[in-house]
């Protein structure tokens, strides 16, 4: 009896053992950053474990891990591995997954964004919110980014009856604009980001009431938005189909 209790404390104490000298793997991509196109679809990295890394997996979008050629320093090409691509996916980006495994557990995965092609820019208004009403001297303001990267983002416009112009800022822009020039109603502001290759072909808008003479104004119904959203889109195909 004595014998069989000294052995399972041996052999507890030498799982603790094991346990405490396994340590999590860790995983780092190297290849591509963020929002950065990967040449010929390679991408590579590091792994690094307190003993071994046994392999490195790869996935895209986690629907399918392969294993990377190489442990510590690792890569992959999708190219030579015949993976095809949906490029029109590709233009809103995909995610790129690693992970390490060191023969008793995985790392924690690390991923990376990437967009094939260029991606236009997004923007967002905060000021004025849709549907607000506004009068007097009045600041526009909102925010945009860029998949492939935000420093591409050259200039932002902003649509207002008919007239375009040039935003202060670009990740973080800005318009002072005067309503006072304008007829009360309700008006459609367009913004729309232009990156170093390409304007956005889509601008985000949202519709405002302009009230300047009186102190308060019968709001509309949900027929007149209506009308306005489309008027709002018309313009937006009409510039569209201008640019091609």
């Amino acid at each position: 009896m004595v014998c069989v209790i000294i052995s399972l404390i041996f052999f507890n104490l030498r799982v603790f053992a094991e346990s405490a000298n396994n340590q999590i793997p860790q995983v780092d991509i190297e290849y591509p950053t963020y929002g950065q196109e990967p040449l010929y679809f390679n991408f590579s990295g590091t792994a690094y474990d307190n003993k071994s890394i046994e392999l490195v997996e790869v996935s895209i979008d986690s629907i399918q891990w392969f294993v990377a050629n190489g442990t510590t320093r690792w890569y992959y090409n999708f190219s030579e591995n015949n993976y095809t691509f949906d490029r029109s996916k590709g233009y809103n980006g995909y995610t790129f997954y690693a992970r390490s495994f060191n023969g008793h557990n995985y790392s924690e995965i690390d991923s990376v964004k990437f967009p094939l092609g260029n991606v236009i820019p997004v923007c967002k208004t905060i000021y004025p919110s849709n549907n607000q009403t506004v009068s007097g001297l009045i600041n526009i303001y909102g925010t945009a980014y860029d998949l492939n990267g935000n420093d591409t983002i050259q200039q932002v416009q902003v649509y207002i009856n008919g007239k375009y112009y040039i935003a202060d800022g670009t990740n973080n822009w800005s318009l002072n604009y005067d309503t006072t020039q304008l007829d009360d109603g309700w008006y459609c502001v367009i913004v729309y980001g232009i990156d170093e290759r390409e304007p956005s072909d889509i601008g985000t808008f949202s519709g405002i009431f302009i009230n300047n003479s009186m102190p308060e104004k019968e709001t509309f119904g949900f027929e007149f938005i209506f009308l306005l959203y489309s008027f709002c889109i018309l313009i937006i195909i009409k510039k569209a189909k201008m640019k091609s």
